[in-house]
């Protein structure tokens, strides 16, 4: 059993403790990268920490910040409305800044034994989500390797990996011989699926495959009216986050579509019709990446497969699948199968960057669409805008010699279009180990039928276009500075910072939905507008100066600070101290376009005096 604070409750009209801390950065890999990866190895690898959040200790003029009230059960109180005042002394579950700690700490300590274990340190750095080990090795010995060298690592950090679970029963008698604390298994009993998930997804480790309870995907109760509100909810249950489901999650995200379409309120009973489909509802010689794409009226998805040609067999399972409800605004059908196309090259985008890291691949992309597959074939400039810029991120991210046509019925993208019950997904070959034209030894790819009337593709050529006359043009991308674009709103110093403070104003008010502030802007608003402002300006002008001093390192000898004395402050902006006061430079060349009364407020003394003001001719 594990307590779980909330720390976003509040009284009303005060923010929460999670309002008051900086959630800090996302440290942990994407769910979706690291489930891809742990399939792609021969050894699966699992383990977690025990305790991991209570092993991080607060400093202790932080503790005030988690202080809570305790009964006062002292032998010597019989008063049950006496209480005592405690501090944590650990980092808590339910803090939204957590995670973060957690996982800062363990990178921070990893470092440390890069050198003397890399591939632990590797699998520790990025194999790690929040306290999670989700990792794998292609042989035995280096699997028991990794996993005792992490042990130690972690060891050394006051940390323990336990329940280290794998598919390989060899690597678990290993770990136990070796003293590792291994995953509780049913003695004797392999009908019995072990209780162990990564990342949430059930895991058959005996078995070496991913489950999914499928009667409980969407459990109503219908001992009440069933209302919008209530599907949302128990769809927003299903975790699903390769697609596993998608032919069957497809058929809700329309149904919710549908249901918002009649303009239904929250507890309002589903009409008969919606409740109606409520109701229905190894070694390798060649690695390749097959993505299909397909689109209806109400959909479009796209589906990946991954084919490993072995010595005499041939392997087809399901990698991942995206879908997509058809936009509001009705579009043709072939618009909606280029979506689809498009949908299936950022998918296999993902993927190919993943298996390209264990093993080399090639990507083949199908398509029912014979006038999708004309204009990817074609240049993309003949087309009207919408199927242009479509067709020409197609041709970014893919190869269009790499498409190619096949049937309808072979399309296992269709299904994502459509959507089927959760009974036949289960059993539907197609769906989870592809076309059965993919599970041939040798297969013939077909290309376009030059025979399809040019009406039906030609729909979208721009006018005045000649199909057979290319031109080429070389553009050249400018990238905007946000810091230009500020300074070119003005050229008064004043303004500028009431514009850079009323900014931070508006980003610190969508942050929060509490403590928002209002009315005149106040000194400190100023003062973190001008410190920003003057620490850019530092970090242009400056950059080579700024990271020597960071460091604590000498400034170059040709910088034009050399002969200044120049110190970073503790905003980091870099100050000249001289017998009388300290004060900021700044790159007065930068403003060119600014008049000299201007510039010479960019100088502004603040250490000593505030008042004081020092002339760009003085510097």
């Amino acid at each position: 059993m594990r307590i779980v604070f909330d720390s976003s409750s509040h009284e009303d009209g005060q923010p929460s403790l999670n309002d008051c801390i900086w959630s800090g950065g996302n440290l942990n890999p994407n769910i979706f990268h690291l489930i891809i990866s742990f399939r792609l190895n021969t050894i699966a690898i699992t383990a977690d920490i025990e305790r991991a959040f209570l092993q991080i200790s607060l400093r202790d003029e932080d503790r005030d910040a988690v202080r809570f009230l305790f009964p006062d059960i002292r032998s010597n109180q019989t008063d049950p409305y006496k209480f005592q005042v405690y501090r944590f002394k650990h980092v808590m579950f339910g803090v939204n800044v957590s995670p973060f700690l957690l996982s800062a700490t363990i990178k921070h300590h990893i470092e440390n034994y890069r050198e003397q274990y890399p591939a632990a340190t590797e699998m520790l750095d990025t194999c790690l989500y929040v306290d999670d080990v989700i990792s794998g090795a292609d042989d035995i010995s280096q699997a028991l390797k990794v996993s005792k060298d992490a042990e130690t690592i972690m060891k050394n950090a006051s940390m323990k990996l336990r329940k280290w679970n794998s598919n390989d029963q060899t690597l678990m008698r290993t770990w136990e011989k070796e003293g590792l604390e291994t995953q509780p298994r049913h003695p004797d009993d392999s009908s019995k699926i072990p209780s162990s998930k990564v990342l949430g997804i059930p895991w058959d480790v005996v078995h070496d495959y991913f489950t999914i309870d499928v009667k409980g995907l969407l459990q109503l109760d219908t001992s009440k009216p069933i209302t919008k509100r209530i599907v949302l909810q128990s769809a927003g249950k299903i975790y699903d986050p390769v697609g596993f489901l998608s032919p069957y999650t497809i058929r809700l995200k329309c149904l919710l579509q549908e249901l918002w379409l009649r303009k239904l309120s929250w507890d309002d009973k589903l009409p008969p019709d919606i409740h109606a489909i409520l109701d229905s509802s190894g070694d390798s010689s060649e690695v390749e990446i097959h993505t299909f794409s397909d689109a209806s009226q109400k959909a479009y998805g796209a589906a990946a497969f991954l084919r490993v040609k072995h010595k005499d067999r041939v392997s087809v399972d399901l990698v991942t699948s995206k879908s997509r409800v058809a936009p509001l605004k009705r579009l043709s059908l072939p618009r909606l199968e280029l979506m689809g196309a498009l949908l299936a090259a950022r998918l296999a985008k993902e993927v190919k960057k993943i298996l390209d890291q264990k093993c080399s691949t090639r990507a083949f992309f199908w398509t029912d669409s014979q006038v999708t597959l004309h204009w990817i074939k074609g240049p993309s400039h003949r087309w009207k805008s919408f199927v242009a810029n479509r067709v020409r991120e197609i041709q970014f991210l893919t190869d269009p010699n790499s498409w190619f046509h096949c049937s309808g019925k072979d399309n296992p993208a269709d299904l994502l279009t459509r959507g089927i019950s959760v009974d036949a997904l289960t059993t539907n070959s197609k769906w989870w180990n592809g076309s059965s034209f993919l599970r041939q030894i040798d297969f013939q790819t077909k290309g376009l039928d030059e025979a399809i009337p040019e009406r039906v593709y030609l729909t979208e050529m721009r006018k005045n276009s000649n199909p057979k006359e290319d031109i080429s043009l070389t553009l050249r991308v400018t990238k905007n500075n946000f810091l230009e674009n500020i300074i070119d709103i003005s050229n008064n110093y004043v303004k500028l910072i009431r514009v850079v403070s009323f900014l931070y104003r508006f980003i610190h008010n969508c942050r929060t939905r509490i403590t928002k502030i209002k009315g005149p802007l106040t000194s400190q608003e100023v003062s973190h507008a001008e410190n920003w402002l003057i620490h850019s300006l530092h970090e242009r002008e400056f950059y080579e100066e700024m990271r020597k001093l960071l460091a604590g390192e000498p400034i170059p000898m040709k910088s034009e600070l050399t002969p200044l004395n120049v110190f970073l402050d503790e905003s980091n902006i870099i100050r000249v101290l001289d017998e009388s006061r300290s004060f900021f430079i700044v790159h007065t060349g930068y403003f060119s376009n600014i008049p000299k009364c201007i510039k010479a407020e960019f100088i502004a003394s603040w250490a000593c005096s505030q008042s004081s003001v020092v002339s760009s001719s003085q510097r």
